[in-house]
């Protein structure tokens, strides 16, 4: 009867729940693709898979050599850093070409991939709305990270009367929107202009 080494077979469960938790990040952001004041479109959800697949290639090329799979992460963070202020075609393009060298030369590729494709995912997922209705308030920004924004941007608020309205509008990228919000929901959301 054949042994089943256990490093391996930690090494496949690892892979195995990475995969999952990457393929789950981008279910999510497909869920968001309708959502107001997200300005998640089809190929932002793309983008998000394709970051989700260099990860998970990233992984399953790289788990029989922890080691140097551990150095290539933490290579992949300060490039992950950079790499958020390129436009999201550069990012895909330096995606396409870590996942080919993870399958070319596995290994230390291989943690670069797992990590640059894992923190792209976060980076999507975590991102906020444009518009944050809150009890308390409003909170707006210049809207996510992959829309090309202008120097400056600017946010205005204004209470609509009783009931608890406020409405405003917010700059994201070089367009401004208008936004209402009654309480803690989100009721228009639409381009000025």
């Amino acid at each position: 009867m054949a042994t089943v080494n256990p490093r391996k077979l930690l090494a496949w469960f690892i892979a195995a729940g990475l995969t999952a938790v990457m393929f789950g990040g981008v279910a999510v952001v497909a869920g968001r693709v309708s959502a107001a004041a997200r300005f998640v479109t089809w190929p932002v959800v793309g983008f998000t898979a394709l970051a989700a697949l260099t990860a998970v290639v990233g992984v399953w090329f790289g788990r029989f050599r922890p080691a140097l799979l551990a150095a290539g992460l933490l290579f992949s963070l300060p490039l992950s850093y950079v790499l958020s202020a390129a436009p999201m075609f550069g990012i895909a393009f330096v995606l396409v070409c870590l996942g080919g060298l993870a399958i070319t030369t596995g290994e230390g590729a291989a943690g670069v991939a797992t990590g640059v494709g894992a923190l792209m995912v976060l980076l999507v997922v975590l991102q906020g709305p444009a518009v944050e209705c809150r009890d308390s308030g409003v909170s707006a920004n210049s809207g996510p990270w992959w829309i090309e924004s202008s120097e400056s941007s600017s946010s205005r608020s204004t209470s609509l009367g009783p009931g608890g309205a406020v409405g405003g509008t917010t700059q994201v990228g070089d367009r401004e929107y208008e936004y209402r919000c009654e309480g803690d929901r989100l009721t228009r959301f639409r381009g000025v202009g």
